[in-house]
């Protein structure tokens, strides 16, 4: 296999795939949010010997409007867009672009003062799993869909129970889909939880904390040989037992005046990297000693910082997009 398609965000009107000299395998998987571990590899990509001086247009296909990528499994893309006042699921085949479903649901919005110009979302990315396709409205809606069909599956609203049901600008939250359970934050700014859901039916597996939700995203880690699920909550850093949702650790890290927690932190050999809105990027290291868990700051920098844009890790070092000097790579 010559490469795998590695999404960005889905801003425009369309999507459109480009390649050089590539047949398209079932074995292409990119199951949402940063790929399989929410870190941006692409294990199985194999650089061509010469890079074309051109890459040639494949297929285009007008899906709406949103910021979500799309997501690739079994020979098909998923893209999750807005078309009106609807939120729409569109099932493509990845080797021509021909569309095999789209369904939509009503989901109208009023975006919060400040983010008019932001547009209506979606603002987070599907996940797939169990031959399901989970999505997040801007309203806070977490729907299963079946990916063969198109059917809906299941609709839940979590964080109904906070009275609002997302924050200022929206839910961006992308659900985290891991084992059999879809993992979400749910909620506004003021109160939320993490939220694990059953991929079949949807019941609630488990609830934890009462903070808010923000708009980062929750990913997979296993740190101290103990698999939980990382979140960046309105007040605090979490690290949750995946299982059963018990708390491990926290660390305060909470929004400040205007500035939002948005990106999804990274994690390199058992520590988080993660940087706030005109608050720098540090280096925490969870550690279990004991029985009992600990959280050290090993280190904090403030020449860059990240605003939306997540960062990953690549040979040893981060690699981002800070919004400093009207953005500047790093």
């Amino acid at each position: 296999m010559s490469h795998t398609i590695i999404p960005t965000g889905l801003i425009a009107t369309f999507i459109a795939l480009f390649a050089w000299n590539h047949a398209y395998a079932a074995e292409d998987y990119w199951p949402g949010l940063m790929g399989t571990k929410r870190d941006g590899r692409a294990n199985d990509f194999q650089p061509p010997k010469n890079w074309p001086a051109q890459l040639s247009e494949v297929w285009k296909v007008e899906v709406g409007t949103g910021y979500g990528s799309p997501v690739v499994a079994n020979g098909k893309v998923f893209v999750h867009a807005r078309q009106g006042e609807a939120e729409v699921a569109h099932c493509l085949d990845l080797e021509t672009g021909k569309v095999l479903w789209s369904n939509s649901h009503p989901t109208p919005f009023k975006p919060g003062g400040g983010g008019e110009r932001h547009g209506k979302g979606p603002k987070s990315c599907p996940a797939h799993a169990a031959g399901k396709l989970f999505t997040n409205s801007i309203t806070g809606t977490l729907t299963a869909w079946d990916c063969a069909s198109g059917k809906v599956l299941w609709r839940k609203t979590p964080g109904k129970r906070f009275g609002k049901t997302h924050a200022h600008w929206g839910a961006t939250n992308s659900p985290l889909a891991l084992g059999d359970k879809v993992i979400n934050l749910f909620g506004n700014e003021e109160h939320g939880a993490l939220v694990a859901l059953d991929v079949a039916t949807g019941d609630t597996a488990w609830s934890q904390g009462k903070d808010g939700a923000c708009y980062s995203s929750p990913f997979p880690a296993e740190i101290a040989g103990v698999p939980q699920v990382v979140a960046w909550n309105h007040r605090a850093i979490v690290g949750v037992e995946s299982k059963t949702g018990r708390l491990l650790w926290e660390y305060p890290f909470p929004h400040k005046t205007h500035n939002q927690n948005m990106p999804t932190p990274a994690l390199h050999n058992g520590q988080i990297l993660v940087g706030g809105e005109n608050r720098g990027i540090h280096g925490l290291s969870p550690k279990l000693r004991n029985g009992k868990w600990t959280v050290t700051k090993n280190w904090s920098q403030m020449e860059v910082a990240l605003d939306m844009s997540s960062a990953i890790v690549a040979d040893g070092l981060l690699f981002g997009m800070s919004h400093y000097k009207s953005g500047q790579l790093f």
